[in-house]
């Protein structure tokens, strides 16, 4: 899944995220919401790509980020909680989750097949066959970089990386990789988390990106300190806990690409909406989405989504 994200600024701000999946997953809607929210520190930018940081870096102004995820057609509503179901006593399940883990994808996904064949299959079993279908494709999703990849990526920070370098770093471990059906594929924040993993290729890097000690890029640490002054300050002055309100407006963009998903199939989607939550957030107001049709989850779910869908169509965007 590759994400652009842009931060929140302080007073109104804007944040837009495009999320697109491969194989055609990417998915298609706006969302727009406006809320009222206080201070509330955020590390997602230590392991974004440094492409994303240069545009993230000059917008970054408060210390508050929406993180985006999106779950496409789950096929029950327990997987969109992300728990799959408790199954005991089924050896095939074991069996499949070990190969899962241990890598072998295709095997598992031939036993997965098979298993969701049998008519007398339990709604807890199929769940849990079907959660770990979806493991695999999120795991494929989040490591989708060969070792060529990761190398040109790194280039672009240290223009003359020697193969002893990249041999070096390899050896110890500094990239997160894993086999996938006897192939190795890297994680796809690998290189960029390299310079927060080795003090001699942040020295060996040209511009991009300065990180400091915290692990965080340096502008948006200098940023931090700033507001936790200020924060600190207002605190003890107002004797509040909660100080330095920001008014934030968020868009979130998902687009699923032209004939990815069969003509007249819907597209579903659960994008997160924030929960209410006094000092923190609050005054939230959905302002409107494309469609315009769309579902809140109530303000007691703990993990509040909004619901969308829209019917593909041929040899168009969705």
């Amino acid at each position: 899944m590759k994400t652009s994200t842009r931060g929140l600024r302080s007073g109104l701000a804007k944040t837009s995220f495009r999320h697109s999946r491969e194989n055609g997953n990417p998915v298609p809607f706006r969302r727009w919401a406006s809320a009222q929210r206080h201070w509330a520190p955020d590390i997602a930018s230590r392991f974004r790509d440094d492409d994303q940081n240069q545009s993230f870096l000059p917008a970054f102004k408060c210390a508050a980020l929406l993180a985006l995820m999106l779950s496409l057609a789950l096929p029950a509503a327990g997987m969109a909680s992300g728990v799959p179901p408790v199954v005991t006593g089924n050896v095939a399940l074991n069996e499949v989750v070990g190969l899962v883990t241990a890598g072998q994808f295709k095997a598992a996904e031939t036993r997965i097949g098979a298993a969701l064949k049998q008519s007398n299959l339990s709604p807890d079993a199929r769940r849990a066959f079907e959660f770990q279908r979806e493991r695999m494709q999120r795991v494929r999703l989040d490591f989708g970089l060969t070792a060529d990849q990761v190398e040109a990526k790194l280039r672009k920070r240290i223009p003359d990386l020697t193969d002893a370098e990249f041999a070096d770093w390899t050896v110890h471990g500094l990239f997160e990789h894993m086999a996938i059906d006897g192939e190795r594929v890297y994680f796809n924040r690998a290189p960029s988390n390299l310079f927060h993993l080795s003090a001699a290729a942040v020295a060996r890097q040209k511009g991009g990106t300065t990180y400091v000690d915290s692990g965080l890029p340096k502008e948006i640490n200098d940023n931090y300190i700033d507001f936790d002054r200020n924060v600190i300050a207002q605190a003890k002055a107002t004797g509040r806990s909660s100080v330095l309100p920001q008014r934030v407006q968020v868009t979130q963009t998902l687009t699923v690409d032209a004939d990815a998903v069969p003509a007249g199939k819907t597209i579903r989607a659960w994008i997160p909406y924030p929960r209410a939550d006094k000092g923190q957030q609050e005054n939230i107001r959905f302002i409107s989405s494309q469609p315009s049709a769309h579902q809140v989850a109530p303000e007691s779910a703990l993990q509040r989504t909004v619901y969308l869908e829209r019917t593909a169509q041929a040899g168009k965007p969705t």
